[in-house]
């Protein structure tokens, strides 16, 4: 699978000294009763894409259940309407909004998170109250990455005054959209789905990996989980937001190598250590001198 056109940034580094906190720390906050997956799979897709600690922010009446599905996680208990306590955790990027619920509740807790000095990734139900809050994020200090499928788009669009994007977009028209969101919001945006397109204010990148095998409930979760683990590591939002946007999309293309569906967002989160160790291996070749890219 060749590289993108567009340079993408190497992994971060893995030293031979390094412990579990040189890799730094994700903070999952979401989930609700009948939404227990969206969580453990943002903490598998952190987990498998190199973070050094995954915190589940989930509430008491889950808990067990998400620490049952990804043991490797550490608890944080959370109220239901407010941020969990964050002693010791100053340096943790903070991944909201999967499954978390719609409740009144939940959009104070979404204000309480963007309100903090966190670095965030904001997906799901949280993309939802941020288009309902009537606010828009720009003067956060600390990096925000919006990661909306189009129906997600469409709702802050419809709250924002901005674009509309069809199913049948073409690229140039996602490219727009997305730094025009980027804009208002201050953040990095990735709108996901076919060609998924990455943008700031100033600049915008499309996804070549990726295929139909993805179209799966969780999908997304996973992606939010590699890109925050990408930034806890010490990425700057827009290179860890495209760098695991493509390492998404080529877990989904190693999967559809040999089966054409069935893939789960658990089996998608296993595959991202291979494919990240591919895309090492692609990265050396074509840093030889006269070395062709295949």
């Amino acid at each position: 699978m060749p590289i993108d056109d567009d340079a993408l940034p190497g992994l971060p580094p893995r030293p031979t000294r390094a412990f579990k906190g040189s890799f730094g720390t994700v903070v999952v906050i979401g989930g609700h009763a009948t939404m227990v997956g969206a969580p453990c799979f943002v903490a598998l897709g952190a987990l498998r894409a190199g973070c050094g600690s995954v915190r589940l922010a989930v509430s008491d009446e889950i808990m067990t259940a998400c620490l049952t599905m990804v043991p490797s996680a550490i608890g944080l208990p959370r109220p239901a309407d407010a941020m969990p306590a964050m002693d010791g955790l100053a340096g943790a990027v903070i991944a909201a909004g999967p499954g978390l619920g719609l409740a009144e509740g939940q959009r104070r807790l979404i204000g309480q998170v963007l309100r903090s000095p966190h670095p965030l990734v904001l997906d799901g139900d949280g993309l939802t109250h941020l288009a309902h809050s009537g606010t828009h994020p720009a003067t956060r200090s600390a990096p925000l990455v919006l990661t909306p499928h189009l129906g997600e788009y469409g709702r802050l669009a419809a709250a924002w005054s901005l674009p509309e994007l069809a199913i049948t977009a073409s690229d140039e028209e996602r490219r727009a959209a997305a730094r025009q969101l980027a804009a208002s919001s201050g953040a990095v945006v990735v709108i996901k789905g076919h060609r998924s397109v990455v943008a700031t204010a100033q600049e915008s990148w499309i996804c070549r990996s990726g295929s139909a095998a993805l179209a799966i409930p969780g999908s997304g979760d996973v992606l939010s989980g590699v890109i925050s683990a990408l930034m806890a590591q010490g990425m700057p939002a827009y290179d860890a937001t495209r760098l695991g946007t493509h390492l998404h999309g080529m877990a989904g293309d190693r999967w559809a190598e040999t089966r054409p569906f069935g893939l789960l967002a658990a089996d998608l989160a296993e595959l991202i250590p291979e494919v990240a160790h591919s895309y090492a291996l692609l990265q050396r070749i074509a840093s030889v001198p006269g070395a062709e890219r295949h």
